[in-house]
C-alpha cells in the first residue's frame, strides 16, 4: 500500500490539512519555477497554518476549522512550550523552526520592503528544505510513524 501525505495526515481535520498541503504545494512549484520571492513568501503562509495546527493538537485536540495568523506570530510560537504534557517536536523543535523560516518571509525583503536581501535561489532552498522538514515532522507526528516513512511520504 502506498500512503501519501493527505492519508498521512488523515488525523487533522479536512480543512487544516487541505490548507497546509496547499501551501507546501505552492512552495514546492514555485521553488520549481525558479519564482524564488513567490516560494518564500508562501513558506510564511506555510508557517501560520502549522502553528494553528499545532496551536490546537496542544490545546487537546481543539482545532479552528481554517487557519488564522496569530498576532504576535513569535510570541505565540513560544508559548506553546509551556504545554508540557506534549511532545518536544510540537512544542519546541517545530516552533522554534517557524519562527526562522518566518523571519526569512518578513526580514529578507520578500513579505515587506526594506529587507536588508532579495528574494534568491538560497533563501528559497532554506524554505523549501523547512518547509519539507516540517511536513515530515507533522506525518510523523500525526500518523505515528518513523522519520524515514514521514520523509518518504513528503518526498
Amino acid at each position: 500500500m502506498t500512503l501519501n501525505a493527505a492519508q498521512a495526515l488523515g488525523h487533522l481535520p479536512q480543512g487544516l490539512r487541505a490548507e497546509l498541503l496547499a501551501e507546501f504545494g505552492k512552495i514546492t512549484t514555485n521553488y520549481r519555477e525558479r519564482r524564488w520571492e513567490a516560494a518564500e513568501l508562501d513558506g510564511g503562509r506555510l508557517c501560520e497554518v502549522t502553528y494553528t495546527i499545532l496551536d490546537g493538537y496542544t490545546s487537546g485536540g481543539n482545532y479552528p476549522p481554517k487557519a488564522s495568523k496569530p498576532r504576535y506570530f513569535e510570541a505565540s510560537c513560544k508559548g506553546l512550550e509551556n504545554r508540557a504534557s506534549y511532545p518536544d517536536s510540537a512544542r519546541l523543535t517545530m516552533p522554534r523552526m517557524l519562527i526562522a523560516l518566518y523571519d526569512v518571509r518578513n526580514r529578507r525583503n520578500v513579505g515587506h520592503v526594506g529587507g536588508d536581501v532579495d528574494a534568491n535561489h538560497m533563501d528559497a532552498e532554506l524554505v523549501l528544505a523547512m518547509a519539507k522538514w516540517i511536513v515530515a515532522e507533522l506525518v510523523r507526528l500525526f500518523y505515528n510513524t518513523d522519520v524515514k516513512t514521514a520523509t518518504d511520504v513528503v518526498d
